[in-house]
């Protein structure tokens, strides 16, 4: 019996963009802060000692979440393996689901225009046994993926057509 495994990751791309964006809301929350913090205060030595005050929480913040950010990335894949994806997902809190792929009909790839430059993009696996669609979204190079994919559960290409009455 041929065991083939094929692990699937999310794309780095959106842990990425996903850095930015936090940290830029986070860079205009403080930027407000400092905007409207001292006003009425006159005196520039404790003004100096808010705005360091600040920059320390905001520092302290920012390296915070970029931590909890690229590990959400890093430990998190899906794995599939005889007839079985399992989504594996945490860090401290370690959790498992799996989903059969034993009656899996089609693997659809959904990629934007971003998606096509930056190599990310969706997975729909459709199973007409579980009533209901398996979306892996964030997927690195999808179409690499799904080709492992039919490979791996034996769907390269075909089609299950019903014979005619």
């Amino acid at each position: 019996m041929n065991v083939e495994t094929i692990i699937i990751r999310r794309s780095p791309v959106m842990a990425i963009f996903r850095l930015v964006v936090v940290l830029v809301v986070l860079s205009l929350i403080f930027a407000a802060a400092f905007s409207f913090i001292g006003n009425d205060t006159t005196d520039s030595r404790q003004l100096q000692m808010l705005h360091v005050q600040l920059l320390a929480i905001y520092s302290i913040l920012s390296i915070l979440l970029a931590i909890v950010i690229l590990w959400q990335w890093a430990f998190e894949w899906f794995e599939v393996r005889e007839g079985l994806m399992v989504h594996h997902k945490g860090i401290i809190f370690r959790r498992t689901t799996g989903t059969s792929l034993q009656h899996l009909e089609e693997i659809s790839v959904r990629e934007g225009l971003f998606g096509r430059i930056l190599k990310y993009g969706t997975l729909v696996l459709h199973n007409p046994m579980l009533k209901q669609q398996v979306t892996l979204h964030d997927v690195l190079d999808p179409l690499v993926q799904a080709r492992a994919l039919r490979s791996a559960i034996g769907k390269q290409g075909e089609r299950i057509v019903p014979l005619a009455q």
